[in-house]
């Protein structure tokens, strides 16, 4: 399910970013989606872990040229799945990304 442009990078510890080129809201949800599938599969055996026990909290971003500013928002969005559940995705839009001048702030509507 990745296209040539496509990069998944990790950040650090448990934390991944997945660059999506000439991808919308939409694309990014598909993907959240298909993530989240794929990670409830996951078994770790030597940990004990059987299907379903992994969780992933996934923030999305779009509509935004800035780097920074999209990875502020994804981030922020991030934060906000992990409040209300984890295992959840939440996206800031490119409408709430304009009318928050690109700041940081925690995206409340999925």
């Amino acid at each position: 399910m990745t296209r040539p442009g496509d990069l998944v990078c990790r950040i650090g510890g448990e934390e991944f970013v997945l660059l999506l080129p000439k991808t919308d809201e939409a694309g990014a949800l598909r993907v959240a989606d298909e993530v989240h599938t794929q990670v409830s599969r996951l078994t770790v055996g030597m940990a004990g872990l059987s299907a379903g026990a992994v969780t992933v909290s996934i923030g999305t971003a779009s509509g935004v040229s800035r780097a920074e500013d999209l990875y502020a928002l994804a981030d922020a969005a991030v934060y906000e799945a992990k409040a209300a559940g984890r295992n959840r995705t939440r996206s800031a839009s490119a409408e709430t990304t304009e009318s928050s001048g690109g700041k940081r702030f925690r995206v409340v509507a999925a």
